[in-house]
């Protein structure tokens, strides 16, 4: 399997090197490539690497082509998540729900059969309104977003589970819980900024600082691992899933 790896950042750079390990030499495409930080984690010699922007679709179809690619893991997301879209919610619409879009459109031209997808487990958490009877923990709870991220990621889940639908594509929506881990350039999410402080502030000798809310984290060779997972399944069908540890920190 020839996989690209749209977004080479906490998530995706995990992938690629899980990927590597397995024999694998995937395509890793990203806007903005930190090569210094992103061979900390993966060898660059067993990666192709590809600058391009998954807002261009003809980027995207190059891509493929040039790669014979398989299968598509696409974690790009607009920088800071929650707190970045309430910012500049059109930014973050444009970019998470127009590049979701853009997958999925080329992963139909070029007949791409699986492709799995980040979304977020703000879905199980920022609601409002509604008495359903639903278990917000479990994937089949309707979401109720009263943020403008948790509105992307409904989007995303919804276009394509839609395209799987359609056009038989084989989807995985993955809400990953907060994701922490090996990062030492700029972006990784806000969650994974709050990590990185409180373990560099413990180390020198300064004030760690945690949370004063309830979180459930998930180490990113863990949320990697699921996204393999989903690839290599022989029989995944078309979903949301939750990826978290099951323990709640506070």
């Amino acid at each position: 399997m020839t996989v690209l790896i749209i977004g080479a950042g906490l998530v995706g750079s995990q992938v690629a090197k899980i990927l590597v390990d397995g024999g694998e030499r995937p395509l890793v495409m990203d806007q903005r490539l930190q090569r210094d930080v992103l061979a900390k984690i993966v060898d660059l010699d067993k990666i192709d690497l590809i600058e391009g922007d998954v807002l261009r679709p003809l980027t995207l179809g190059a891509a493929i082509a040039r790669g014979g690619i398989d299968a598509i893991v696409h974690t790009a997301a607009y920088p800071l998540l929650t707190l970045g879209a309430q910012r500049n919610p059109y930014a973050a619409i444009e970019l998470n729900i127009m590049g979701l879009a853009n997958v999925m459109e080329t992963a139909r031209i070029h007949s791409i059969k699986r492709v799995v997808a980040s979304s977020s487990s703000v879905l199980n958490r920022y609601q409002s309104g509604g008495e359903d009877g639903g278990d917000l923990s479990m994937e089949e709870a309707v979401p109720r977003p009263n943020t403008f991220y948790a509105s992307t990621k409904q989007a995303v889940e919804s276009i394509g589970l839609n395209y799987a639908k359609s056009f038989g594509i084989e989807f995985a929506a993955l809400r990953y819980c907060p994701v922490a881990g090996p990062w030492s350039g700029p972006g990784g999410g806000g969650p994974s900024g709050i990590f990185r402080a409180m373990v560099e502030n413990a180390v020198n000798g300064r004030e760690a600082v945690v949370p004063g809310t309830a979180m459930e984290w998930v180490y990113s060779v863990d949320a990697a691992m699921a996204t393999v997972l989903a690839l290599r399944a022989k029989s995944l069908g078309s979903g949301v899933f939750n990826i978290t540890m099951g323990r709640i920190f506070r």
